[in-house]
Parts: structure tokens; sequence; C-alpha cells
């Protein structure tokens, strides 16, 4: 743990604090489904913050998300990070759990996720997510 604050910290000082504008775009894809929030960081410090809870490397997307090149969705359940997602024009590029997991390792998650795309027409990732009958869930 202590090695994990000293890389949030190396991190904070290498990567310029940026805020991430919200756009009418971003704000469209933020939103409840079932137990999970889906949420757009604020600015690249969340980004940090999400890179060390799910240990990856998200934080790299800190310039394309503040030139809006990408955006990065994360997902919340009862406040925890438990999952990312990048999204490029209408699809979504990459969804990761922890240690760069594809959300398919997690049904209930990737569950949501596929509901969250369907709403918002955005389509899946093949290599991250099984789209296959997307069964509803509490929204």
């Amino acid at each position: 743990e202590l090695h994990d604050a000293i890389m949030v910290l190396h991190d904070r000082q290498r990567i310029a604090k940026r805020d991430i504008a919200v756009t009418p775009e971003i704000q469209s894809l933020v939103h409840m489904v079932g137990p999970y929030e889906f949420y757009a960081p604020a600015n690249t410090d969340q980004l940090i913050d999400i890179s060390k809870e799910l240990h990856n490397c998200v934080k790299g997307y800190a310039n394309a998300c503040a030139t809006h090149q990408c955006i990065i969705i994360g997902v919340r359940n009862q406040g925890k990070i438990i999952a990312c997602i990048e999204v490029r024009g209408d699809e979504i590029r990459q969804a990761k759990l922890r240690n760069n997991k594809a959300t398919s390792a997690n049904a209930a998650v990737n569950r949501s996720i596929l509901l969250w795309a369907k709403q918002h027409h955005l389509k899946p990732c093949e290599k991250d997510m099984i789209s296959g009958a997307v069964i509803p869930i509490a929204v």
C-alpha cells in the first residue's frame, strides 16, 4: 500500500492536473444502471485514482481525455471503482476490470455495461465484452 501511495504522488507530479470539460456528449453517458454508477472523471487526478484502484494504465489517457480525443467512463459500485471504459466515437474500445481483465470476466458488470452501451447506442468491444443476450436489470 505504501508503494501505491508513492506511485500516486509520483503520477500527480508527472501528469499535470487538468480539468476534463464535461461536454453534452460526456454528460449524456453519466447515470446509474442497477447498482452501478457510470461517471466521467472531472480531471486528470481522477484518472490517476482510477488507475491506482484498478492497477491499469488509464492515467496514460490524461491528455487524450483533456483534449476530447476519447472519453473515459469509470464504473463504481457502492462508491468503489470496479471498472473503466474507453469510448471513441460511437464505440467502446476497451472495458476493463482490475488488472486489465476484460469485463466479460464478471457477468453482472458485463451485463450492466452492455445495457449502458445499448442505451447510448455504443458498439460493444468484442475483445472485452460478451455481447450475447442482454438480461435486463433494474435501472
